[in-house]
């Protein structure tokens, strides 16, 4: 049962040091999906204005 218990403990304290730094890498890739994600949300609401700007013309 202790062994059971020991070897968590050292995977864990590894994995710490690894987790920080992949976290690290998580959070940048995070923060750049998330700015590519809202531009590109962006540049969609900006062509439905556009496109119901030219059905809006051709219906009169």
């Amino acid at each position: 049962m202790p062994d059971a218990a020991a070897i968590p403990h050292t995977s864990s304290s590894g994995g710490d040091s690894e987790g920080k730094s992949t976290s690290a890498d998580k959070s940048s890739r995070s923060r750049k999906l998330k700015h590519d994600v809202i531009e590109a949300v962006n540049e969609l609401i900006q062509d439905i204005g556009t496109c119901h700007e030219q059905i809006a013309e051709q219906a009169v």
